[in-house]
């Protein structure tokens, strides 16, 4: 528990508060650039890229991006996910003449302990990265892991690769 240095009330710091007086608290997760095969130089097709994701709320960014074979560094796809909630409360409904308390009640939001998705990408990449935002007061999550899918490809360097003599 705190005192803002101007103000004259009392914020209480916990793994439940939703932002910073009513302005979000801005994640982001980038990756750094990571290469898909053994060798820098060498090609992958990566046709899904999958994100699972802990306890997710509110609204979360997810971005791709990566070399392709005669491109450069670019977005590849990516995606908002809005993850679903639902409210539960005891307290506060009638079960039929039997009310199981006097209280008003509130609601508890929780959501799915494990939440998997996927984004297709479907490009011939050399290296890949993964970048993972959220700014909204009520988004909250626990990144828990991110899969890249694809076979590796016996392909020719780029032309632009070549240094003339």
């Amino acid at each position: 528990m705190h005192v803002p240095v101007t103000g004259n009330y009392l914020i209480e710091m916990s793994e439940n508060i939703q932002g910073d007086l009513g302005v979000a608290f801005q994640t982001n997760y980038t990756s750094g650039r990571m290469p898909l095969a053994k060798l820098w130089k060498d090609f992958m097709r990566v046709n899904k890229v999958y994100l699972k994701l802990g306890n997710p709320r509110g609204s979360i960014s997810f971005e791709v991006s990566g070399t392709q074979k005669n491109k450069p560094f670019l977005s590849l796809g990516g995606a908002d996910i809005t993850a679903t909630t639902a409210n539960t409360g005891l307290g506060w409904d009638l079960l039929g003449s039997v009310q199981l308390g006097d209280s008003a009640g509130t609601p508890e939001t929780f959501s799915d302990s494990s939440s998997p998705y996927f984004v297709q990408i479907r490009k011939k990449l050399r290296d890949i990265q993964y970048k993972l935002t959220s700014n909204s007061t009520n988004a909250d999550y626990t990144l828990q892991g991110i899969i890249a899918e694809g076979r590796y490809i016996k392909t020719n360097p780029s032309s632009s690769w070549k240094l003339s003599t």
